[in-house]
């Protein structure tokens, strides 16, 4: 798991989290739900923050031969929405349905960097845009 564009990594983590939370957001019967299966999604998700993101924004890879330290606030899309996008998506919903203040706090924070960017070209980061209308970014404490 070395980079966010290859096929392990977030990607990974992301086919199975947001595999498991979407099936998880249908049923509601007791019997179904699994409090392992978040405890399992909330290693992930911890495991892709350390290694993807830091002050300076999303970092590309986890592992370069010329360390640069410098990240980017919004990664781009494809096909398919940014690691990134799909990192906060997953993180803002099991930090609501457990509470989990750190995890959300977090999420919000890099999911309000890149606001230039947004205004220039915002049709390039549709699935940040949705997050972004989806979300009150106000920070808990100025409530």
């Amino acid at each position: 798991m070395t980079s966010l564009y290859s096929q392990d990594g977030i990607y990974a983590d992301r086919r199975h989290c947001h595999g498991w939370l979407s099936g998880s957001q249908f049923i509601t019967l007791k019997e179904y739900y699994n409090d392992d299966d978040f405890q399992l999604a909330a290693r992930w998700i911890n495991d892709a923050w350390r290694r993807f993101y830091n002050d300076t924004g999303w970092l590309l890879s986890d592992r370069t031969l010329l360390p640069s330290g410098f990240g980017v606030a919004i990664l781009g899309e494809g096909p398919l929405p940014s690691p990134s996008s799909t990192l906060l998506k997953i993180s803002l919903a099991v930090a609501q349905r457990h509470g989990d203040k750190m995890l959300m706090a977090r999420a919000k924070q890099a999911l309000g960097k890149g606001h230039t960017q947004l205004q220039q070209r915002a049709f390039d980061y549709p699935s940040q845009v949705i997050l972004l209308t989806e979300q009150d970014l106000t920070p808990s404490n100025a409530k």
